[in-house]
């Protein structure tokens, strides 16, 4: 199984205390994007993957944009780290996701930088926010919150997430078709569940992920 975003604010969360303050993590998953997102989205230019923080305390996020902005029913354009307050400038990888296709992203924070990789291969790197005071307050997939432009949604198909407490990749490598556990995976959800409001962590760690309501579960077909 696997959990199919719809467009409208559907999203899986999971608590700062997973990842809390720390300055070194990854997170991967597999992913087939979707395109356009819904028209009604606050943002339809932007299809929302990743977000780290909180409204107005935002980190880190990873989104997809139109190829042309003024035009959001366009083919999909690139992905883009972005930081927030905006201080450091954002990394554009330029080859696009490809829509309607399963493919492995990682998102590996390492201190001061940060690195995504699509199907194993360096996309994207840039320079991360420093935490500072408290850490962000949660983490979304699917979801960016932002009262002053208007929420980011993501519509894609995810499956099989992975968070790790190291700097898991540092070089192009094989992307696992099932990720396993190891004394470095945090969590590990495999969304297979058929009901629910939870997707279980098959860690023993108890960090299980809170899906919104309007997320549907599909067959993970790839």
């Amino acid at each position: 199984m696997a959990i199919e975003l719809l467009g409208d604010g559907g999203h899986v969360e999971f608590s700062e205390a997973l990842i809390g303050d720390r300055g070194v993590f990854t997170i991967e998953f597999w992913i087939k994007p979707m395109w356009p997102p819904v028209s009604a989205a606050p943002n339809p230019e932007r299809n929302a993957i990743y977000m780290e923080g909180s409204d107005g305390l935002q980190r880190n996020r990873i989104f997809i944009s139109a190829d042309n902005i003024d035009n959001p029913d366009d083919e999909m354009g690139a992905t883009t780290i972005t930081s927030w307050p905006g201080d450091v400038a954002p990394t554009v990888f330029t080859g696009p996701l490809t829509e309607g296709v399963w493919q492995h992203v990682a998102y590996v924070r390492d201190g001061g930088s940060l690195r995504i990789y699509v199907d194993g291969l360096l996309a994207a790197e840039g320079s991360a926010v420093s935490y500072t005071g408290a850490a962000p307050a949660g983490y979304r997939l699917g979801l960016v919150v932002n009262s002053i432009s208007g929420d980011e949604w993501g519509r894609f198909v995810i499956d099989d997430v992975r968070v790790s407490s190291t700097a898991r990749y540092a070089a192009d490598f094989q992307p696992p078709v099932v990720h396993t556990m190891d004394a470095s995976t945090l969590s590990l959800w495999r969304l297979d569940e058929t009901a629910g409001a939870l997707t279980g962590d098959e860690t023993g760690n108890h960090t299980d992920g809170v899906l919104s309501a309007s997320v549907v579960r599909v067959v993970a077909d790839r």
